[in-house]
């Protein structure tokens, strides 16, 4: 997450240091009315299993949430 706030407000990763002090943290997920059908959520569920079975999932996970060593190949 980090690296594409920095590049999108234009600053050097590299000028970023690194400090043990979590300020944020949060967890994500997709929620559904109560009124979505079965069928609904079995498809979004497909997607999101295909995903993971790609390898789609692992590598969209890591340009969001780099982690130290990930940092450093920057």
């Amino acid at each position: 997450m980090m690296l594409f706030l920095a590049k999108a407000a234009n600053i050097d990763i590299n000028s970023i240091e690194r400090i043990p002090i979590k300020l944020y943290d949060s967890t994500l997920y997709i929620a559904f009315s109560n009124d979505t059908s079965d069928e609904v959520i079995a498809l979004w569920q497909q997607a999101f299993d295909e995903l993971i079975s790609l390898g789609m999932y692992q590598t969209i996970y890591q340009d969001y949430f780099p982690t130290d060593t990930d940092f450093a190949k920057q």
